[in-house]
């Protein structure tokens, strides 16, 4: 991401995600590499300085992200009267000092810019739920456009979204589908300009990223690579895949790379199945005792005091949200939770795509945010303190 801003910087145009160079690319999507380059413009270089400058400017979205959260959650109040009326407020300060968002802001990546602009799909997926109109369409389209040029992730949660309405039956068809595709509509008119790039430039239709054929080879072939690491046949891993890439070229290195991961997956069936239930294992619970280390050499408890601690804080996270939403779907605490089937759609669907590529902790973070929120529903819908919010309960 840093190479392609860089040769935005300089004047060569989205190219070469691996070093400086001229070669057009669609390696990862647009948004986040053409913003840093418009910061390192502002700031005349492209330096250690402007690094940190990019580092401060991560702090917008994310405190953006988090007065999102409290809208949703008066959304959730509002649907669910009984809650305390400081739910919002507690949800707010918690989520304001979230030890692995903390972390996060210093990781220059796409990550922070995701979770605030699904944050925000989320408080309009909310309202288009409950109604169906125009300015909630176009809501709809803006910010989901948005998010497909930041990172393809969120896509198929996006396309829930929009079609959850229909999905469990409580719409009128017709003008569902009327608004359903004036949201898809603008989406395509915000992508398609990038769409229309890629095809002139790389000479092939590209799906947002062109990278889907090295995520896939990476976690589908020989080595047993649930993570990346050191080994992963990945073009900055191996001079073998760098040569192919220059030799073939982006397009058709990625669809060669595709095609031998679905060989591998069609003669490997058992093989990719426990591979799946691999990363399922490290986006839940995390890679706590580093089975698949980035470096053979190198653990994460013996990797500096930084990554010490940023590793324990995401393994504490990940554990404390997970048992936390298993201790509310057990004890009955999730019973009338608003906008269930939307939520329970993000945790699904989000992290489907590295299922079958290559998972890391810091790809589930988003995820981990959510867990919190239904954790703390289920705080404050105990018994004890729907009973206290209740307003009949002086009676």
């Amino acid at each position: 991401m840093g190479s392609i801003a860089v040769n935005l910087f300089e004047g060569r145009g989205f190219s070469s995600p691996f070093f400086p160079g001229s070669a057009p690319t669609a390696w990862l999507c647009p948004a986040v590499p053409f913003l840093w380059s418009v910061v390192m413009r502002l700031q005349g270089e492209a330096t250690l300085a402007t690094a940190k400058l990019l580092i401060f400017l991560q702090a917008i979205p994310s405190a953006l992200a988090v007065s999102l959260y409290w809208l949703i959650a008066k959304e959730i109040r509002f649907k669910h009267m009984v809650l305390s009326a400081q739910f919002p407020t507690a949800i707010a300060a918690v989520l304001a000092f979230w030890p692995e968002s903390l972390f996060r802001l210093g990781e220059l990546w796409y990550f922070v810019w995701e979770e605030c602009a699904v944050a925000a799909l989320v408080l309009v997926g909310m309202k288009w739920v409950q109604r169906r109109t125009g300015s909630n369409a176009v809501l709809l389209g803006l910010i989901g456009g948005t998010l497909a040029l930041i990172n393809i992730t969120p896509v198929p949660f996006l396309v829930c979204v929009i079609l959850l309405p229909a999905l469990n039956g409580k719409c009128e068809k017709r003008e569902f589908v009327k608004m359903a595709l004036l949201a898809f509509l603008i989406m395509l008119a915000i992508v398609s300009p990038w769409l229309v790039r890629c095809k002139l430039r790389l000479g092939g239709f590209v799906p947002l990223r062109s990278n889907a054929g090295t995520e896939l080879l990476q976690g589908n072939n020989a080595i047993d690579c649930i993570r990346q690491t050191d080994e992963s046949l990945h073009p900055t891993n191996s001079k073998y895949e760098m040569q192919r890439f220059n030799m073939l070229g982006e397009l058709q290195y990625n669809r060669v790379a595709f095609r031998e991961a679905l060989n591998y997956i069609r003669v490997h069936k058992l093989q990719t199945a426990i591979r799946i239930m691999k990363r399922i294992y490290v986006a839940w619970f995390t890679d706590i005792f580093d089975f698949w280390p980035n470096y053979k050499d190198q653990r994460w408890w013996n990797g500096g005091p930084l990554q010490f601690f940023s590793t324990l804080t995401t393994i504490l996270t990940a554990l404390s949200t997970l048992s936390l939403s298993i201790f509310a779907i057990a004890s009955g605490r999730l019973e009338g939770l608003p906008f269930r089937w939307l939520l329970f759609a993000l945790l699904l669907l989000t992290p489907m795509l590295h299922y079958i590529t290559v998972m890391e902790d810091s790809y589930t973070y988003v995820d981990r945010i959510w867990l919190a929120i239904i954790g703390m529903f289920a705080i404050f819908n105990s018994p004890r303190l729907r009973l206290k919010a209740s307003p009949h309960s002086g009676m």
